[in-house]
């Protein structure tokens, strides 16, 4: 029974399935056609071997733990004959070529190393490897694995091969099979179970031998030591072997011929997955399998024998390539793969392409009744999880550029190539030509001349594509719906027959891929039986077509009728899709529904009588959900079947929407509400779409009639949608009434939508048009079907409206209403009258184009008049008055009788106010002889001409002329009104005269001379601008000289720059007139208008005490922020009683126009002998003068100098000195002379002062003059007006003149050998330096190597100082400093003093250094280098800025000092210290000291220098960093400012960057800034400036660990919270999380009344409550609580509010009572009312009564102290009350005591 059970299992079926993994991209191979003699190959292997190789694909295929390797890597000729095996572990991949050697690989693909043949011949593949064979190696850890490489030629070796960091072979052992197979081995595996290595090749010629050795077939034991290897024999065998035991043993051959049958033998070898069986392949094509260990074969078949053995491929019949295969089909039987499915099945593949998977018992296909076809020769693996893989190759000839030949075709072996391009030709050729052929190839064969040779072919190209296919197993449902998903229908289709599956699936798959027609919903929908899914189909897909889409909604509606409702009912349904008429679609042909006509019979046959029974057999009110369901996608049918009738009517009709249909469009249209799709044709001005929509959902859309017409564009002319307009007419009865529109239905009312069903269905309509009157909430009023004539009026009025404003399109408008009248609608008169006005004044008077409907509906008829006329030029004047004005005097006359004349005489006398030239031509065009007449009446002719007469405006300027005392006629007012000139002449020749009327005028004349002037400017003198009267007029009272006018001046101009007036504006000039007597001259104007008054005021002064100069004073103090330009003119006016004091006699105009104010200076000494004793009163009179135009500095040097001669000239030398001395501090140069004289002196008795003088004088004198001011300061002869030199500018002069002069250079030695002299000069060396340097700025901040423009091409952009450069011209001189020539003389007196008198060279040294810095850095480095004392140098790197180069200099300079210091320099030539890298020195130096301690105390101090440098730099190259962060990091001031450098590593604290946080912290780590500011600064900026949300903060409080580290200060931490922190926080979420922290940390070191417990609490219960609570001002103990609490007091948390209160101290102590929190609302409830309580504030008496009996339910709430408060602030609070109001009091207080009663006992 277990046979029979594996042998049932053995012969099921498989089903599959066949998948593509992988396709690679085709490979282009060239491949020669050439017939030549085939010539015994120079290899030793069997033809059958060679034979089957060469029909293998040239890829290999091996399978290893889920990996697949296929071969190509190395370009072998051969490449059939390769061989790829993983090892055991699947680490290594050995592969070996055709010529036999052997690559080994490591998993990622990497060559390790390389194991060359033995022997290789081209052409000879004995040496090719039959076998690879990876062998786990356990003996030595060595060695990871053993590898086996059998040749062909029947050779083994072993390899001993490792990996990792010692990858290697090495040869462990070899073997040879030769001895035992003659002709070769062919193929060898291993058996790793019994540790055989099982060998094939040729058959044995021995006939006593063992089957398995007869057919070539040997396992061989592997052995541990020599000879390895050892044959397994069978009893058989080793009986066979003791009889033939004997001294001589012949061995037996068998010989074969060529031209017979080839010799067979063994081609594959597969074992089976239980390692029981093997399968072996024979050259012959005979399959064998056999028992194993001990090689019993147990069944075998020859090639004639196996089922299908000579199938050809279908494929082959069609393809003409292919074609030719089938002559010569006898090569492709054979079996060239074998491998195991299971134990018991084999997968055979063939060289023809056909693939089984057979039984081992019988060779039944188990994939059906036909193989499955691939490309020839395919190489397959064993089965692996239910499949296995197959590796294919398709050859198919390159299409060609060409002509194509007639012999195409594909190759997939050698033995093909001989008869191409013969086959196709053989019927076309003859005979004759066949027997030619044979001829020529005959003698070719004999003679091998090329007149025989057969025609060459040219080189075909083939295209190889190869791809991996995957063999599995599958279940019916897998496969069926890999079917589906393939589009194989037909086969699902029958797996759905065969399985038992559901068949829905495919035709659902078809319908979805399918366009919907009627042949779609025929051959698929109408087979699918599940209802949901067909019904969602029939609701939610739109076909493309309207035929279609109205097919598919009358399908739905069939399945959707009452028989299927019944039936679902009736639970007889098993959720199938039910037609109508109880006809499944399984039992009737669907053509059955599809006839109109059929369908129309039917309907009329049984509608009356059927229906009304099946709705009696239907409870409504029990209806199941899926009966809901049912009728719910009825209605939508119905609702989309509605909606399709309509949209083919809007297209025109059927014929019209079978071209112009849009399926995207109906599907929005069918979904979207109606009110919305008819709001959008209105704004798309489509009226026949609109009507359309009217017509068959009026009961939807008419109720909106009037709004939808709203949304019509302005510009659409209302006689496009004539035919939407509501209409009226006279009934019956003689009313008027509205014309109800024609409504029409598309088909009769389903049963469905009848109210039964829809009550049941709960189809309650909703609003849908509430977005029609979101925008327009005046259109509610409108919402009617049967709107009343007064509303259509209005509707008329408000449309009309709407077009104007929206449009300003009159002509839109009044066609509406003219329309509107047509229809019959009233009250449109007026409407149309003023639209026909505006219609003339837009297109006809182009007047006031901005002007809208309303606006002229609000104006008066007199204003409309005006409007009309206002553009009528004096030409067409009388032309437009018949025009527009007559008419519009009709229309207003129609509507109020004699309403036209009173307009016309308005009109006319206002209008002759400014010009009776058109009134004239009124009056004229109305005389009786006129045809047409204006004014038809005589006597209201005279009237009106009369009275514009007296009206006219030219009166008014000559009346106010007379006013004030000028008289001017008439007719010069009239010649004067357009010059700009006269009229002002006019206006400043009446102010002057005011000001000029004795006595003076008054304050009040005043503001009447500037009312006319603004009159007079208005009516007459229009070219002037109201700012120029002002401004005659403030410079009128300016100019009028008194002080008086002067003030009321300021009070009419903008005294600061800022408007804000020192003087106030008098009550009699503010808020005056029209024009703007309260307008203020501007600033700018008023500080002209000011200063000339001034200056005219000064000039005109006589004497420097003249009045004038007061009030000069006066009008500048006018102007309160005192511009330069006043302060000038103030300074100048103080000077002159500065000059009055000295009584000099000069006008003040003469002071303002002297140029040289310093003469005046000179004046004021000459006229007082003492003069130089007021130093103080000159010295401010010269700042007052702006002498020196305005420099302090020279203007003090040249009055000192001043002050200095004539004290000198008194013999006053002590004053004198002093006045020198002034002159030296300030560095004033120009004094040399005064200094130089008084040193000269000889009566001045101080010889140090005198020394001290010559040495300024020495200083700043020309260089000429020099030498003969040097002399011994005890011997001082007078300068005279020339002097010697005391030293040219360079040496070579300077070597002239002291070899020339012998006398003149001792005495300059002399004198120069003091060391005061030295000290004075090296004091004034300072200011020099300073005035010398001013100006040059280049190269300051020391970015760039300043260098000698000698050395500037070793340099990389250096900064060389173009002064420096004497090379680029032959006659540049070098320029010299002072400070180079001071120190030159210094060393030569040293020398002249033998080195007893030294130079003080240290400042001039530092001087030096200092000025080449910028310009020539090497050479300020060997300055500082020459220094006697080396930490002087300091003074220098100081004053630098702080640059890398000048830091890296410095720290250069102190480690030079440093070595020469610990190593000594002594030799007399440069020493190798200066030539080395300086970067190098530094490091070595800094690394040396760092190193050791223990230093003298002054290399010491040199090591303190060195480190501060670097650190500097260092904190340089820190501040850069910070730069490049983009945060404006100053990084000079970071290296040097301590105290900017902390406070800009806290400021970079502020960010949310991550990045720069971590810079932060490691900076602050770097420079010792406590981490605890570090997380304190962040945190402030978390709360105040990060934007973030609090949970961001917290998160952020969180992930950096802020807290942890802020709370160990507690106090501080409270501290800085409140005082930087709390002022910055907004909102409840963050005011508690700040709170909470405050109450985590520091909550007992909190010293306000409210703690940070309380404040938690406050904040948890009022965020509940309240919304926009100013918490902060209700807490901060300084405002009151109330005052806060106040706005959001409401009726519905004032109870819960006054629960709290007592939580909230007051300002002055104590805290807040309930009865206080409900005092301040009662306040706010009785004066602003509550939305709940009292829903609007009181307005009127009654309003005011219902308040306070409102108010009096809540007094038992109040206590006793409340009482005064809240009687007492309603009035200071909430203002006093209407007198209309008072009257209330009198019943509210006596109505209140019955109220208050019980209260006051209580209290």
């Amino acid at each position: 029974m277990a046979d029979d059970s594996n042998v049932d299992v053995e012969d099921e079926n498989i089903l599959y399935d066949l998948l593509i993994n992988t396709e690679w991209p085709p490979e282009t191979d060239t491949q020669v056609c050439t017939k030549q003699r085939i010539r015994p190959s120079s290899s030793s292997l069997p033809p059958g071997l060679i034979r089957l190789a060469n029909k293998q694909i040239n890829w290999q295929l091996v399978l290893a733990r889920y990996i697949v390797q296929y071969t190509r890597r190395h370009h072998d000729p051969s490449p059939q004959w390769r061989r790829v095996v993983w090892s055991h572990d699947c680490a290594l991949l050995a592969y070996a070529d055709s010529t036999g050697t052997v690559r080994v690989f490591d998993l990622m693909g990497s060559e390790l190393f390389v194991i060359p043949p033995m022997a290789s011949f081209p052409g000879d593949f004995s040496y090719a490897a039959a076998g690879l064979i990876f062998l786990e190696y356990t003996a030595s850890a060595q060695w990871s694995a053993e590898l086996l490489v059998i040749t062909y030629g029947g050779g083994l070796k072993s390899y001993l091969v490792s990996v990792g960091t010692n990858q290697s072979f090495q040869e462990n052992h070899s073997f040879s099979f030769s001895t035992h197979y003659s002709h070769g081995i062919t193929t060898a595996i291993y058996h790793p179970g019994h540790r055989l290595l099982l060998v094939g090749g040729c058959e044995s010629g021995v006939d006593d031998a063992s089957r398995a050795t007869r057919c070539g077939l040997t396992a061989w034991r592997a052995l541990s030591g020599s000879p390895h290897y050892k044959q397994v024999t069978s009893y058989e065998d080793d009986t066979s072997t003791n009889q033939k035991k004997g001294f001589f043993t012949v061995p037996s051959f068998r010989l074969f011929s060529r031209h017979n049958n080839e010799q067979d033998g063994v081609f594959r070898l597969s074992l089976s997955p239980d390692g029981t069986l093997l399968a072996v392949i024979h050259f012959s094509g005979r399959l064998s399998v056999w028992d194993l260990p001990s090689l019993r074969q147990t069944v075998s078949w020859d090639q004639q024998l196996q089922p299908g053995f000579e199938e050809i491929n279908p494929e082959w019949k069609t393809s003409l390539e292919k074609r030719k295969k089938i002559k010569d089909k006898e090569q492709y039987y054979s079996l060239c793969e074998v491998a195991w499915w299971s134990d018991c099945v084999l997968i055979l593949a063939r060289c023809s392409g056909s693939l089984t998977v057979s039984s081992v018992r019988t060779l039944q296909n188990l994939l059906g009744k036909s193989c499955e076809w691939f490309q020839p020769s395919p190489r397959v693996t064993a089965a692996h999880d239910g499949g296995f893989l197959s590796l294919e190759c398709e050859v198919r000839l390159a299409q060609k550029r060409g002509r194509l030949d007639s012999n195409l075709g594909g190759v997939a072996s050698e033995d093909e190539e001989g008869e191409e391009g013969d086959s196709d030709s053989d019927e076309e050729s003859s005979a004759k030509a066949r027997y030619s052929g044979y001829v020529k190839q005959g003698l070719y064969y004999v003679t091998e001349m090329e007149r025989f040779a057969p025609p060459r072919k040219r080189p075909r190209t083939v295209v190889k594509s190869y791809r991996l296919v995957s063999l599995r197993s599958t279940t019916p449902e897998e496969l069926y719906q890999r079917k589906i998903d393939n589009e194989e229908y037909g086969e699902a289709l029958s797996l759905a027959q065969a399985y038992g599956l559901d068949s829905d699936l495919v035709y659902q798959r078809q319908w979805r891929k399918s366009t919907v027609s009627i042949a779609s919903i025929q051959d698929y929908l109408s087979k699918i039986h599940k209802r949901s899914w067909v019904l969602h189909e029939c609701v939610e897909r739109v076909p493309e077509n309207v035929d279609a889409a109205k097919e598919l909604l009358q399908y739905g509606l069939k399945g959707t009728d009452l028989e299927a409702l019944i039936a679902i009912g009736n639970r007889e349904d098993g959720g199938r899709f039910i037609l109508s008429g109880d006809l499944d679609v399984d039992d009737a042909p669907y053509e059955d529904f599809l006839s109109a006509e059929k369908e129309m019979e039917l309907k009329r046959e049984k509608e009356s009588r059927k229906r009304q029974e099946l709705l009696a057999r239907v409870d409504f009110s029990r209806l199941t959900l899926e009966q809901k369901e049912l009728c719910r996608s009825r209605l939508k049918l119905l609702c989309y079947l509605d909606r399709l009738a309509t949209y083919e009517d809007i297209l025109g009709g059927p014929d019209a929407a079978e071209q112009r249909y849009d399926s995207e469009f109906f599907k929005k249209f069918r979904n979207q509400n109606i009110i919305l799709s008819a709001r959008t044709y209105a704004r798309e001005s489509n009226v026949q779409a609109l009507d359309i929509l009217f017509t068959y959902h009026g009961a939807e859309l008419l109720q909106h009639r009037l709004a939808i017409l709203f949304n019509f564009p302005e510009t659409t002319s209302p006689h496009e949608y004539t035919i939407l307009l509501p209409e009226a007419c006279v009934d019956e009865r003689g009313d008027l009434g509205v014309i109800p529109w024609d409504e029409q239905r598309h088909r009769e009312m389903d049963w469905c939508e009848e109210d039964q069903c829809r009550t049941v269905l709960d189809q309650n309509l909703q609003d849908h048009a509430h977005f029609l009157y979101e925008d327009a909430p005046d259109w509610l009023r409108f919402r009617t079907a049967t709107p009343p004539m007064d509303l259509l009026t209005d509707w008329y009025l408000s449309r009309a409206q709407d077009i104007d404003s929206c449009s300003r399109q009159v002509d839109c408008a009044l066609s509406l209403v003219r329309l509107g009248k047509e229809r019959d609608i009233p009250g449109l008169e007026r409407l149309c009258d003023d639209l026909v006005t505006m219609e003339t004044l837009v297109y006809e008077t182009a007047c006031e184009l901005s002007l809208t409907l309303r606006d002229l509906q609000q104006l008066g008829d007199i204003d409309k008049l005006r409007l009309l006329m206002k553009n009528s030029s004096a030409e067409r004047y009388v032309k437009d008055v018949f025009q527009w004005m007559v008419p519009f005097l009709h229309r207003c006359e129609k509507q109020s009788g004699g309403a036209s004349e009173a307009l016309l005489r308005e009109y006319l006398v206002t209008l002759s106010r400014q010009d009776l030239s058109l009134p004239l031509a009124v009056f004229q065009h109305s005389r009786p002889d006129s045809q047409q007449k204006v004014l038809g009446d005589p006597d209201q002719l005279m009237t009106v001409a009369l009275e514009c007469i007296y009206k006219t405006h030219i009166q008014t300027p000559t009346v106010v002329l007379e006013k004030h005392g000028l008289q001017k006629p008439v007719s010069y007012v009239r010649s004067s009104q357009t010059s700009t000139e006269e009229a002002h002449a006019l206006m400043v020749k009446l102010c002057r005269h005011t000001g000029r009327r004795t006595p003076p005028v008054s304050e009040s004349v005043w503001r009447g001379v500037l009312q006319d002037l603004l009159d007079m400017q208005h009516s007459v003198y229009t070219c002037l601008l109201p700012d120029t009267c002002h401004q005659i007029f403030v410079e009128s009272l300016l100019c009028s000289s008194r002080p008086e006018n002067v003030v009321l001046a300021g009070q009419l101009i903008h005294c600061s720059a800022v408007s804000h007036d020192v003087v106030p504006v008098s009550g009699s000039f503010r808020d005056r007139g029209r024009g703007g007597l309260s307008a203020k001259v501007n600033y700018h104007t008023a500080v002209e208008l000011v200063l000339a008054a001034a200056r005219e005021y000064f000039n005109s002064s006589t004497t420097l005490t003249d009045p004038c100069i007061e009030l000069a004073r006066e009008c500048l103090k006018l102007i309160t922020d005192c511009p330069p330009a006043v302060q000038e003119e103030m300074d100048i006016i103080s000077s002159l009683s500065v000059l009055e004091s000295f009584n000099v006699n000069i006008l003040p105009l003469q002071v303002r126009l002297r140029v040289e104010r310093l003469s005046i200076i000179e004046q004021c000494i000459s006229q007082c002998s003492k003069a130089y004793t007021q130093s103080a009163l000159l010295l401010d009179l010269a700042s007052l003068l702006r002498v020196a135009g305005g420099d302090e500095w020279r203007c003090k040097g040249q009055v000192f100098s001043l002050l200095a001669q004539q004290a000198l000239q008194a013999l006053d030398y002590k004053t004198s000195y002093i006045h020198c001395q002034d002159l030296m501090a300030s560095g004033y140069g120009d004094g040399w002379e005064v200094c130089s004289l008084l040193g000269q002196c000889e009566g001045y008795m101080d010889l140090r002062a005198r020394q001290e003088l010559l040495a300024f004088s020495l200083t700043y004198c020309p260089p000429d003059l020099q030498t003969q001011s040097a002399g011994p300061p005890s011997s001082v002869s007078p300068l005279g007006g020339a002097a010697g030199d005391l030293l040219h500018r360079t040496t070579n002069r300077t070597i002239e003149v002291l070899a020339s002069t012998g006398l003149t250079t001792k005495a300059v030695l002399t004198a120069v050998s003091d060391h005061k002299w030295w000290k004075n000069q090296l004091n004034y060396l300072r200011p020099l330096h300073v005035r010398t340097q001013r100006g040059r700025e280049e190269n300051s901040g020391l970015e760039r190597q300043g260098v000698n423009p000698f050395y500037q091409g070793l340099f990389d952009d250096p900064y060389v100082d173009q002064s420096e450069d004497v090379y680029g011209s032959y006659d540049a001189v070098p320029q010299e400093q002072f400070a180079e020539v001071l120190l030159r003389t210094g060393k030569l007196a040293e020398t002249k003093t033998e080195g007893q008198t030294l130079f003080p060279a240290t400042e001039v040294l530092l001087q030096l250094a200092s000025d080449a810095f910028p310009r020539d850095m090497t050479l300020s480095l060997a300055y500082l280098l020459a220094l006697p004392q080396v930490l002087d140098a300091n003074r220098c790197f100081e004053t630098q800025s702080h640059s890398a180069l000048s830091l890296q200099l410095a720290a250069y300079y102190y480690s030079l000092q440093i070595y020469n210091h610990l190593v000594p320099c002594l030799k007399a030539n440069t020493h190798t210290l200066y030539r080395a890298d300086p970067k190098e020195l530094i490091r070595l130096v800094t690394q040396h000291v760092t190193a050791h301690s223990d230093w003298p105390a002054d290399v010491e101090e040199l090591i303190g220098q060195l480190q501060v440098y670097n650190e500097r730099l260092t904190d340089l190259t820190q501040a850069q960093v910070l730069q490049g962060l983009g945060r404006g990091v100053d990084t000079r001031r970071f290296s040097s400012d301590a105290h900017y450098k902390k406070q800009t590593i806290l400021g970079l604290t502020e960010t949310l960057d991550d990045s720069v946080w971590r810079i932060s912290l490691s900076l602050a780590q770097r420079y010792s800034i406590p981490l605890w500011d570090i997380y304190m600064t962040h945190l402030e900026f978390l709360f105040t400036d990060s934007g973030l949300s609090t949970k961001d903060i917290e998160g952020r409080v969180d992930t950096l660990a802020l807290f942890d580290c802020l709370k160990s200060e507690p106090e501080s931490f409270h501290s800085h919270m409140s005082k930087y922190v709390l002022t910055s926080v907004e909102g409840t979420d963050l005011l508690l999380y700040y709170y909470t922290l405050l109450e985590e940390c520091c909550g007992s070191y909190c010293s306000s009344v409210i703690t940070p417990d309380t404040h938690i609490k406050l904040l948890k219960k009022l965020r509940s409550v309240t919304t926009g609570l100013d918490y902060r001002k209700m807490t901060d103990e300084v405002s009151d609580p109330l005052a806060a609490l106040e706005p959001v007091l409401t009726s519905q948390n004032v109870l819960s509010i006054s629960k709290l209160a007592n939580r909230l101290p007051r300002p002055g102590g104590g805290v807040v009572s309930a009865s206080a929190v409900h005092a301040t609302w009662l306040r706010k409830l009785f004066w602003r009312g509550d939305p709940q309580v009292l829903k609007r504030p009181p307005q009127t008496e009654q309003d005011y009564l219902h308040a306070y009996d409102t108010c009096a339910k809540y007094l038992d709430r109040l206590s006793y102290s409340t009482w005064g408060p809240l009687t007492c602030s309603s009035y200071s609070s909430w203002g006093p009350l209407t007198c209309s109001s008072y009257s209330t009091w009198g019943p509210l207080t006596h109505s209140s005591y019955s109220s208050w009663g019980p209260l006051t006992c209580s209290s």
